[in-house]
């Protein structure tokens, strides 16, 4: 038998096997690995036919973009990609958090992205990789002097609703999907995302967790 610190300090006996082994619930190499925070991959789209119709509006969903990485990469461990605007570079991000490992994916559409595009970044990580959906736009109100351009910058709503429904149509029931609507700047939506964040924090804590159960008459 043997004594060892937790991450906070108390102290823990452990038991050994015959074998040598150690075993207990705070103690195994699966528990001690499930008290990392969790890896975030936040995905945000573009498509690169509009930068050539509106010269400006790429900047402006990148700076769209940038908001919400900021808020969301406060308070949890955030591997982003690029830009999503063209298939190469969906298939890039889906490589990206296959390698980082990722627990959770993010999608905060900017605008609109044909739904190919996140099959094929989905293409390399697992099917019951929990998705969360942030439906958002750059206002927390609709502007009735926008232009076109500025119905552009908060296309990705629509992008969201083709890919739930193709999802629907083919292997959606496999998918664990969540969804929060709001403005880039709304708190409230935010802390949905934090709560949500927590509960699969939490889920994946309870699969890596081992229980000694000692019973008696």
């Amino acid at each position: 038998m043997a004594q060892n610190k937790t991450g906070s300090g108390v102290e823990i006996e452990s038991f050994e096997t015959a074998d040598g082994d150690d075993f207990g619930d705070l103690l195994t190499a699966g528990r001690i690995d499930s008290d990392r925070d969790l890896k975030i991959g936040l995905l945000w789209t573009g498509y690169f036919e509009y930068w050539r119709m509106y010269p400006q509006l790429k900047d402006q969903v990148t700076a769209d973009a940038k908001v919400v990485y900021e808020r969301l990469s406060q308070k949890h461990d955030i591997i982003h990609t690029e830009m999503v605007d063209t298939i190469d570079a969906a298939d890039e991000a889906g490589r990206l958090f296959r390698d980082e490992q990722v627990d959770m994916v993010i999608l905060a559409y900017r605008a609109y992205v044909p739904d190919i595009y996140m099959h094929q970044m989905l293409a390399h990580l697992p099917e019951d990789m929990p998705l969360l959906i942030f439906g958002s736009q750059c206002r927390d109100r609709l502007d009735h002097e926008d232009d076109y351009c500025g119905v552009l910058r908060n296309s990705g709503l629509m992008a969201l609703v083709q890919l739930v429904c193709g999802f629907r149509k083919t292997d959606g029931d496999a998918r664990r999907i969540e969804t929060v609507a709001g403005s880039i700047h709304d708190e409230e939506a935010y802390a949905k995302i934090d709560r949500y964040i927590n509960v699969v924090t939490i889920y994946k804590r309870l699969k890596t967790m081992t229980f000694g159960i000692i019973g008696n008459v």
